[in-house]
């Protein structure tokens, strides 16, 4: 019988310890303001594709897998509502109390430690890798070679955004960039995408 490759811990000696309960909601907070803006940004995504042939553009079977693809990304926004429950109800249980404040859209890639700002585009390919740095785990849980993958993708998403060289190991912040143009897609209806700006003013 072969052994098995022992999985290596992730290395967490640069997580500085909790030392307060006020330190500890702070953190709660900011989680939650997290997952709240994750839940915005994957709806908005998935309610920019088109659902009908009638809006141009797709044929019935095309039709049919984008609106699986909508239904798998209205999913994770489901998740992220999930993990901001369960966010809400451990800073009830320390005596805190639910977070459902959030800074306007967009949120620099300085808000948070992955390094990536949060905001409310579009479906397309650079969204979908986008989606997919959120969603990586810390340094340390995939293998070698898959980190290497999804490293090459996260310095690509980087530098669409005008970022610096990506720190794997320490997380580092960049600064925001202005918006890439990106070219109309058939996959998203042309009356959302003319709406959009008036959406993102509405969810911001």
């Amino acid at each position: 019988m072969e052994a098995s490759t022992p999985v290596r811990a992730p290395d967490r000696s640069h997580i500085a310890p909790v030392n307060s309960r006020e330190e500890l909601i702070y953190l709660l907070t900011r989680a939650s303001e997290l997952e709240h803006g994750l839940a915005c940004v994957y709806l908005f995504a998935a309610y920019s594709l088109k659902s009908d042939p009638s809006e141009g553009g797709l044929t019935e079977d095309q039709a049919a897998m984008v609106r699986r693809w909508r239904r798998s990304l209205a999913s994770v926004a489901v998740e992220e509502m999930l993990h901001l429950a369960q966010v809400s109800n451990i800073l009830t249980a320390i005596g805190g109390a639910p977070h459902f404040k959030r800074t306007n859209f967009p949120l620099p890639s300085s808000a948070f430690p992955f390094g990536l700002r949060l905001s409310l585009e579009p479906f397309s390919q650079d969204m979908i890798e986008r989606f997919v740095c959120y969603e990586m785990p810390e340094a340390g849980v995939l293998a070698p070679d898959q980190e290497a993958v999804y490293a090459r993708m996260l310095a690509r998403i980087v530098a669409l955004e005008g970022g610096g060289a990506v720190d794997e190991g320490e997380g580092a912040r960049r600064l925001p960039s202005p918006k890439r143009k990106q070219a109309a897609s058939p996959l998203i209806s042309t009356s959302r995408r003319s709406a959009s700006s008036t959406t993102r003013s509405r969810l911001a």
